[in-house]
């Protein structure tokens, strides 16, 4: 039986100290190949419609295969690691009207804005107080005003006007115009500006869901 040397019991020694430091050196260089081909960070901000982080809402992420939950923090951000495939994403918040995604594809980097309409009065304060039977949450309109050749019309006058009450703003140098916490149901959007023919759309539904911004185009005056 073949005995060690001094030296070779010292070169063993320095092997054994060396080889977990080996070790870690390959587990760093695989764990982005590895890890970055199967998950990905998917991050998040939840917003009210008056465009304010909510504090603490509930975020929960469920697949088949697993569910994750966190919360949104001081700023409303919220965030996860996740494997690449398809979720539901469902966020909730008091006073808030609970809001969920179906058929969430989750891709690398993706960052989502999730908007919560406020929910019943007695969901959200410690004195309930009875909602109105006809109580619908606020609904959100937004668009654009241009001339007939695609140029922004800034400063235009832009009213929203149903039975129970008239909503005015203006649009701002890009042209846009935001009306925030709209009840639900029909209205008559009037739109007027310097130099131009007042453009009025009537019967428009406003239902609480997100949808694309409008374009009113307006018409020059007519000359006398």
């Amino acid at each position: 039986m073949l005995g060690l040397t001094p030296q070779s019991r010292g070169l063993t020694s320095r092997q054994e100290l060396l080889w977990p430091l080996k070790l870690a050196a390959f587990f760093s260089f695989l764990a982005p190949h590895v890890f970055g081909q199967s998950g990905a960070v998917f991050q998040g901000q939840v917003l009210d419609r008056s465009d304010s982080p909510i504090t603490g809402a509930s975020v929960a992420l469920k697949s088949p295969t697993q569910t994750l939950e966190t919360k949104s923090d001081s700023k409303g951000h919220f965030e996860f690691v996740v494997r690449l495939e398809t979720y539901e994403l469902e966020v909730s918040a008091r006073g808030f009207e609970t809001r969920a995604i179906k058929n969430l594809r989750i891709a690398a980097g993706r960052t989502v804005t999730i908007f919560l309409d406020l929910g019943p009065l007695s969901d959200c304060c410690e004195d309930p107080v009875p909602a109105a039977k006809d109580y619908r949450p606020g609904g959100r309109l937004e668009g654009f005003v241009m001339d007939e050749f695609g140029a922004v019309v800034n400063d235009a006058s832009v009213s929203l006007r149903s039975s129970k009450q008239t909503l005015q703003t203006s649009s701002d140098p890009r042209g846009l115009f935001v009306f925030k916490h709209v009840r639900n149901g029909r209205y008559t959007l009037v739109v007027s500006a310097k130099g131009f023919q007042a453009k009025t759309i009537e019967d428009m539904q406003i239902t609480g869901k997100d949808s694309a911004p409008l374009k009113v185009v307006l018409d020059a005056a007519e000359r006398p």
